[in-house]
């Protein structure tokens, strides 16, 4: 091999090299951009599932607390059916009563 040729295979050498540390810098700062990104994204993330979870807390108490109001409710209804019912039977038996005499 002549020293023509050396020095050619030297350049390309050194030209490959150079290359090859370019593409290797760029990599570096895609993944540095690619993971900053990635971070990014967890945090996103983590914000709204903790924004649904407290969410589905305050939505559980409000499903216990209606419950709670339905059941009281009926209970009530319950309460005043049977109060309505004595104040019929009592306002009938006050009219046959009348009746009578």
């Amino acid at each position: 091999m002549t020293n023509e040729e050396m020095q050619k295979l030297m350049e390309f050498i050194v030209n490959q090299q150079a290359q090859i540390t370019s593409r290797q810098a760029d990599m570096v700062e895609q993944q540095a951009k690619a993971e900053a990104r990635q971070t990014q994204f967890e945090e996103s993330t983590n914000k709204k599932i903790d924004f649904l979870l407290d969410q589905q807390a305050k939505i559980n108490t409000n499903v216990q607390l209606l419950t709670e109001i339905a059941l009281t409710s009926a209970l009530d209804s319950d309460q005043l059916k049977q109060e309505i019912r004595e104040h019929f039977s009592n306002l009938d038996s006050r009219v046959k009563k009348l009746e009578e005499n």
